[in-house]
């Protein structure tokens, strides 16, 4: 239920958000550690924690604020906030995790001390209720054209909806919070643990405008660095998934001579979850053909190369992805590119070097010692088309030289600079 749940299939263009596994074993190490701590499970959890973070930025900080409100939980439901060595042992294990962290998260608090770097509030990207209830599975997709536009998918599944509301119902009415021998049985502070974190991770997925999300960017200044609490989601299905096994348990549960009828029922749920979530089969598509082009400027010496169409405003820089991609044919250094952080130059120039060639796109150019200049004429319109060729062919004609035009995407060199003939 949770390893192929709607989320992963949703993120498979994210590699670093397919590694949820690390979310489970976090609080596999958190369990263990409360359950009798001791040094060496305290650098256990630290480990696992730093893992987490290292997997993902985002699931580090979900890992992280499941211990934190996990041990403040726990601490008052177990009468642990009286006991001086079990905050020692605390300490030890964020020594570990941060002290591992650190060396590697350094040079992003340069960054940000350098240029500013921060995600603003106001651009976060949140969950909506249609967020909540849609999923590409097959047994979900019908009523999606029934519901408001969404981008997101957070949908836990039937199954794990169903059973981890029935189990958080069993779990909490058990009658006493003291661990039990048997692992299987959840105490009810447990099951509180996991209700408050599912309701909490929840509210933060709605953003800024829900409240929570902004009460906490204000407070942790790390969170300053993400974009996305909509992505809290997978902690919600994780939480629902947990609180599920005491409902799991009861309906398999049968005295020992039944033994046949609890085979029968295992092997029902797992028919009923894989028919939940089957998402097969996934569609694969065939590249497309190489321009010309690219296998010309692949052979070619090594030079940057800027790629046009420019795009020129933050709402369009992302396209630049797609000459990222296409670049590992070639592999020549792009001026190009989009990344999460996005330096104050590359927006400056953006806007004149969309307009290349023009005396002021040269300018930037030479200074960047650019090579080589690819046009992709099917990403523009008549228009732009019409006004690039006379620029290419009598304002600049003298400054590029073709390499190659088969095709649509068309490939020159800078062979000399205006600003040269203008100092002569």
């Amino acid at each position: 239920m949770f390893a192929y749940c709607p989320y992963v299939f949703a993120r498979q263009a994210h590699s670093q958000l397919l590694l949820i596994g690390f979310l489970p074993w976090s609080m596999l190490a958190f369990h263990r550690f409360i359950d009798r701590a001791s040094p060496a499970r305290a650098i256990e959890c630290g480990l696992v924690l730093w893992l987490t973070g290292m997997a993902s930025a985002y699931y580090g900080l979900f890992a992280a604020g499941m211990v934190g409100l996990g041990t403040i939980h726990f601490a008052v439901t177990r009468g642990l906030w009286r006991q001086p060595r079990h905050w020692a042992l605390v300490a030890l294990a964020a020594t570990v995790c941060i002290g591992l962290t650190a060396p590697l998260f350094l040079p992003y608090l340069r960054m940000q001390a350098a240029t500013g770097f921060a995600r603003p509030l106001e651009e976060s990207f949140s969950a909506n209720l249609a967020a909540w209830v849609i999923s590409s599975a097959w047994t979900h997709r019908w009523w999606a054209p029934f519901l408001a536009h969404t981008d997101k998918v957070l949908f836990p599944g039937i199954i794990a909806t169903v059973f981890g509301i029935w189990g958080a119902v069993i779990a909490t009415r058990s009658a006493s919070n003291r661990p039990r021998p048997d692992a299987a049985r959840f105490t009810p502070d447990v099951a509180w643990f996991y209700v408050i974190t599912a309701v909490a991770a929840f509210w933060t997925s709605f953003g800024p405008q829900a409240g929570l999300y902004a009460l906490l960017y204000h407070a942790i200044p790390i969170l300053s660095f993400l974009q996305a609490p909509a992505r809290a989601g997978i902690v919600v299905t994780l939480c629902l998934v947990v609180l599920a096994a005491p409902a799991l348990i009861r309906v398999m549960r049968s005295p020992s001579h039944m033994g046949e009828r609890r085979s029968a029922m295992c092997a029902m749920l797992v028919v009923l979850v894989v028919a939940d979530l089957y998402r097969a089969p996934l569609r694969l598509y065939e590249a497309p053909p190489v321009p010309t082009a690219y296998r010309t400027l692949a052979q070619l010496p090594r030079g940057p190369v800027i790629k046009l169409p420019f795009w020129p405003d933050r709402p369009s820089f992302d396209r630049q992805a797609e000459y990222m991609l296409a670049s590992t044919y070639h592999w020549q250094p792009m001026v190009n590119g989009y990344s999460d952080h996005i330096p104050q130059d590359f927006r400056d120039h953006a806007p004149l070097l969309s307009g290349f060639p023009s005396r002021e796109s040269f300018a930037i150019l030479e200074t960047l010692g650019v090579r080589y200049a690819m046009f992709y004429l099917g990403m523009m319109d008549d228009e732009t088309i019409g006004s690039l060729v006379a620029r290419l062919d009598h304002d600049y004609g003298s400054y590029l030289q073709p390499l190659e035009k088969d095709g649509d995407v068309w490939l020159y060199e800078i062979v000399a600079w205006p600003s040269h003939e203008s100092t002569q």
